[in-house]
């Protein structure tokens, strides 16, 4: 009987590192052609992509990769990824239209332009967020409009860092005049007096 060869499976650290090394060399390689324009290309595509915002992205990526190669774990419950994410993006989206100025011309040469222009806080990324919202609502709609997103979601996101806070003080042991409590160990050791030795005949 031919024995089947045993399934080499990789630990959750392992898959982590490697995940971690790949974010850490694709941010390192975006931060060199951002910064040199070594390759034009892919520099014009970043900044077209995703303007000034892909200087913070990608040290986000480079702190969250370097994170993941030291086994750091970072434990955030949806709700504050989902908050914290509407928050940035709602932020980012009015200061993306604050900078752009007026929009001119229809729904695609705005597009064309957030991406052609280069130098814009979210490039083509935050031009697809806003447009609609921009020819429907116009641009003071869409001022309004994720401005109340902005403090609809930064509202919330305070109020759950305030309970986890409240949450993790309530857990704490009340300690009183700076002393730690002592647990007193009981007495498994037992003295018996006055007992004589049985003989066993």
């Amino acid at each position: 009987l031919s024995k089947e060869p045993k399934k080499v499976t990789k630990s959750p650290k392992d898959k982590n590192k490697t995940i971690g090394i790949v974010l850490v060399t694709i941010s390192v390689v975006a931060f060199f052609v951002l910064l040199t324009s070594f390759i034009p290309f892919l520099n014009s595509f970043l900044l077209g992509t995703f303007g000034l915002f892909s200087y913070p992205l990608f040290i986000t990526m480079f702190v969250i990769g370097m994170a993941l190669i030291n086994n750091k774990k970072y434990v955030m419950t949806t709700k504050y990824v989902v908050y914290l994410s509407l928050a940035i993006i709602s932020l980012l989206c009015i200061l993306h239209m604050l900078f752009f100025g007026g929009v001119q011309g229809s729904f695609f040469e705005y597009l064309g332009l957030c991406y052609s222009k280069k130098i814009t806080i979210g490039g083509i990324f935050c031009g697809i967020l806003t447009a609609p919202f921009i020819f429907i609502l116009n641009q003071a709609g869409a001022y309004i409009l994720f401005s109340l997103i902005l403090i609809v979601f930064g509202a919330l996101l305070a109020d759950y860092i305030y309970y986890l806070n409240k949450s993790q003080v309530l857990k704490k042991p009340i300690v009183l005049n700076n002393q730690i409590p002592k647990i007193e160990q009981p007495i498994l050791n037992y003295k018996i007096e006055n007992k004589e030795p049985v003989n066993i005949v």
